[in-house]
């Protein structure tokens, strides 16, 4: 681990060791009360894996007489990148869904999602989805960036990659 993922893992625990409450159970930088869970490895590649690289496009050379792949072209460009966010944005979701767990559960009082949908976050949740809502809740209301890092450190992963797709995915 370089010097620099040694100074985040550290700041970071520190940091946390203030949030630490009994039975394994932090408060998140956002004040709810969840424990933190490793992950498997093979999660998070999965659902990088979920998300597929776009075909190379093609275009037809009279000269050749035969297709050529153009991997230059602006649209096939920024539709790779278009494909690393999605990629990022999938790792973070399921290090939210998998590496965390809701002490108290989805509150019953569902004004939260009226108010993911009236600011624009969400768009006509599913309100019967328990699994929906338990991500959409852990997401956008209980997990902040510091327990992803933490969530990244338990599971063996890299903080500053982690650190880097939050940086290229969160608003």
């Amino acid at each position: 681990m370089s010097d620099k993922a040694t100074k985040v893992v550290t700041d970071l625990a520190t940091e946390e060791k203030r949030r630490v409450l009994p039975n394994g159970v932090i408060l998140s930088s956002l004040g709810v009360r969840i424990k933190l869970k490793p992950l498997s490895p093979g999660i998070l590649q999965r659902a990088r894996a979920k998300i597929k690289t776009p075909p190379v496009p093609k275009y037809f050379d009279e000269n050749k007489g035969r297709e050529i792949e153009n991997p230059n072209h602006p649209a096939y460009k920024a539709a790779l990148e278009q494909v690393e966010m999605d990629r990022n944005e999938a790792v973070v979701n399921a290090m939210v869904m998998f590496g965390t767990e809701l002490v108290d559960g989805v509150p019953e009082d569902d004004s939260w999602i009226d108010m993911l949908e009236v600011s624009g976050v969400e768009d006509n949740v599913n309100r019967d989805s328990k699994v929906l809502l338990e991500f959409l809740y852990k997401k956008h209301i209980a997990v902040g960036n510091p327990e992803y890092l933490l969530i990244s450190q338990l599971s063996g992963g890299d903080p500053e990659a982690i650190k880097e797709q939050l940086d290229n995915f969160r608003d």
